[in-house]
């Protein structure tokens, strides 16, 4: 996300709907200016807060009789969130969760390990998918006699 091109948009509407109060209202040209940029600050606002569209300005649509401070308010919030997404990205948890990879089964990492040391991550994942379906086979079709069975290192062999 171009953080600095959503400020921008952001502040160029609340500037839009600023001059728009201390106008006459009604139709004319600094309405018609937050009209044409309505959009693009909507689709900046969902970006910002897609899961719980609390900035959903459906509702809220501009309109001459209407008093701006309630949409000015949201558009305030979203730049809110712009100034701090990077320090709270770097400050909180990641919204998904954290595996470290050696906590794998041993089995799994014995196999996994060498394309982790080299930061070939997705091939990481490929050899452990397949340790775990080799593992899987084997169990099903009562394998053979040791109780875990290597999977194949080359990931292109089933």
């Amino acid at each position: 996300m171009d953080v600095e091109w959503c400020r921008d948009r952001l502040q160029q509407y609340l500037q839009a709907v600023r001059a728009y109060e201390k106008s006459t209202r009604g139709y004319g040209k600094e309405w018609r200016e937050t009209q044409q940029r309505y959009p693009t600050v909507r689709a900046i606002l969902r970006s910002l807060d897609s899961e719980s569209q609390k900035f959903d300005l459906e509702s809220q649509e501009f309109d001459p009789d209407d008093d701006p401070e309630s949409i000015k308010t949201v558009v305030l919030r979203g730049l809110g969130i712009l100034e701090d997404q990077a320090v709270l990205s770097s400050k909180l948890p990641p919204d998904a969760p954290v595996l470290a990879a050696d906590r794998m089964h041993p089995w799994v990492w014995e196999l996994a390990r060498p394309m982790w040391k080299i930061q070939q991550f997705r091939q990481t994942l490929l050899v452990a998918a397949t340790a775990i379906n080799a593992q899987l086979q084997a169990k099903r079709s009562g394998g053979p006699g040791e109780s875990h069975p290597r999977a194949p290192t080359d990931p292109g062999v089933t």
